[in-house]
């Protein structure tokens, strides 16, 4: 039972290697070649597996193994070490980072210019400055408030719009 639930899960494995390493036309072809490999004799492909997963976990134990040796040697050199290397690439990460903000600061000053210059070249026309030209106290100086008091001053010559509000209907 065990052999066949490790081989199911051999498969499985394989299966979703298969689906990552599956996205080019090279891989696509290995790995119809593994499949025919494996369906011809499954059990020596299985075997065969197996013997490459040990061997790669063999190599990674070896390497943690030397690492931990290096660290009980000397804590304080390996520490000093390893705090090195990760000062370093923290510099290479900080590096890039910043050579990505100044590449998007730049980006976004010639998008400011660009703008900048679009209405510089759309200034408004002689027309459209008088239209609407202030006066000194901030309105339009062809408009004029007139109350009830003062209605028989205004002339029918100004061009002034003369609206009735009566302050007892709010």
């Amino acid at each position: 039972m065990k052999k066949r639930s490790f081989l199911g899960s051999l498969l499985v494995l394989g299966g979703a290697v298969a689906a990552a390493v599956y996205s080019n036309k090279q891989s696509r072809d290995l790995l119809t070649s593994e499949f025919e490999k494996a369906k011809q004799d499954p059990k020596a492909y299985a075997e065969n597996l197996k013997e490459t997963v040990n061997t790669k976990s063999q190599e990674v134990q070896k390497l943690a193994q030397e690492e931990i040796n290096k660290a009980k040697e000397d804590p304080k050199a390996y520490r000093e070490n390893v705090t090195k290397v990760a000062q370093e690439k923290s510099a290479q990460y900080r590096q890039k980072a910043q050579e990505k903000s100044n590449q998007v600061k730049e980006q976004a000053n010639s998008k400011v210019e660009e703008i900048k210059k679009k209405k510089d070249n759309s200034a408004p026309s002689d027309a459209e400055l008088e239209a609407n030209e202030m006066d000194g106290e901030g309105g339009a100086s062809n408009i004029h408030v007139v109350t009830n008091e003062n209605i028989d001053n205004v002339k029918a010559e100004d061009d002034t719009v003369v609206v009735d509000v009566n302050k007892d209907n709010k």
